[in-house]
């Protein structure tokens, strides 16, 4: 079917003079009209020439045309909302998740490494207090990675920040007033003022508090290393 002139063609009144879809991208009222809901239009009515099709168009009741611009729109907007998504899991798979993993292997790592350097000597040969010093310090670390390596993830590698939403003020649209630590404070936030945004909604960073420090336990044995658990020892009397 050869495209018919969108300025051409009726719209409905209060029509809107463009609409946004699910993944940021506009399209203005007279391609959603020409494009998109006309063809649905002829798709309900094959019997139409195609000499005829416009001026059936524009004598449809505002409540008709209103009907099938409304159809155009969804299926375009399920469409884009579909490639979004797919696009986000895309990104996620390809660049975010690595660069996640990165960051909770380095974090671990680095937490491992830091709780040895602190052993003054064998676990089962420290006091319990050293032991719970020990293990509030890696638990704290631990929470850190983990809020860190989430919000990677939940930001999709994109700049943010975390605040604390101290009040919302609903009228015809929603007013946020939001709280951050003043580190974050930098030429991203600050350039971003009357610009739009994306605010990731994540409650699940608070999850990590519930990582709780394991009891200490002045009583534990020495680690038992063995064949059986694939590790090679020399003699001891080397």
């Amino acid at each position: 079917m050869s495209k018919q002139s969108p300025l051409s063609l009726l719209g409905y009144p209060g029509m809107e003079p463009e609409f946004t879809l699910a993944d940021g991208r506009t399209i203005p009222a007279g391609d959603l009209i020409g494009e998109h809901a006309l063809p649905l239009y002829h798709k309900a009515n094959p019997g139409l020439d195609q000499s005829q099709l416009q001026a059936a168009w524009n004598g449809l009741t505002n409540a008709e045309r209103t009907g099938f611009c409304i159809q155009a729109f969804d299926k375009l907007d399920a469409a884009s909302e579909q490639s979004a998504a797919y696009d986000a899991q895309r990104t996620l798979i390809t660049d975010i998740a690595p660069k996640a993993e990165l960051q909770l292997g380095d974090g671990i790592l680095d937490v491992i490494v830091q709780a040895m350097q602190r052993l003054r000597a064998p676990w089962h040969m420290l006091r319990e207090d050293e032991q719970d010093e020990i293990l509030e310090f890696v638990t704290a670390r631990v929470r850190g990675v983990a809020k860190d390596t989430v919000r990677t993830l939940a930001a999709r590698g994109t700049h943010h920040i975390v605040a604390t939403l101290d009040q919302i003020t609903i009228k015809k649209g929603a007013k946020l007033v939001l709280s951050i630590q003043a580190a974050q404070i930098d030429e991203h936030l600050t350039e971003s003022v009357q610009q739009q945004v994306i605010l990731v909604l994540a409650p699940a960073l608070d999850e990590a508090e519930a990582i709780e420090p394991p009891p200490a336990d002045p009583q534990q044995k020495g680690l038992q290393l063995d064949a059986s658990n694939g590790v090679q020892h020399s003699d001891p009397e080397d």
